[in-house]
């Protein structure tokens, strides 16, 4: 292969999951209605991030004082939603399913906000309330940071 085919095939490689799934999704665009292609979107979104919550609920062991899975889920969805959500808004057309699978689906399955608030609730039953109310306030600036850092990152391309 010459430089300018490598060069070329390699800029097509992020586009090579939207070929493969280019034959279902004419195949459903002529037969559903595109709110329930929007609600299949969401379902198979959530199935993969609660797939991705689950990967990093193993990694991350539930038996630390501080939840580190919930507090790193969380901020890292920020970053990515904040990411994401500006990058695709800019190029609203071509993104008809693609909010509702990454943003809604992906990303609000693998962030959880019942567990962050079940989470803040033993900490507090468990311990001192400061500790509880600091993981609170920490994951609250820390998300906010993190999204904001990914809107930022977004907005530079």
């Amino acid at each position: 292969m010459r430089g300018d085919d490598h060069a070329r095939s390699r800029d097509l490689e992020p586009y090579l999951l939207l070929r493969v799934v280019a034959r279902p999704r004419a195949w459903l665009r002529g037969r559903l209605p595109l709110r329930w292609r929007r609600r299949l979107a969401v379902a198979a979104g959530g199935a993969l991030g609660t797939g991705l919550r689950g990967a990093v609920a193993i990694i991350l062991p539930a038996a630390q004082p501080w939840p580190w899975a919930t507090f790193i889920e969380n901020v890292s969805g920020a970053l990515l939603l904040g990411y994401l959500l500006t990058r695709f808004l800019a190029a609203a057309p071509r993104t008809t399913l693609t909010i509702p699978l990454l943003c809604t689906g992906t990303l609000g399955s693998y962030t959880t906000f019942s567990t962050f608030a079940i989470e803040i609730a033993r900490l507090g039953e468990t311990g001192p309330t400061g500790f509880a109310v600091g993981y609170a306030l920490a994951s609250v600036v820390a998300g906010f940071a993190a999204a904001q850092l990914g809107i930022r990152v977004a907005a530079r391309r």
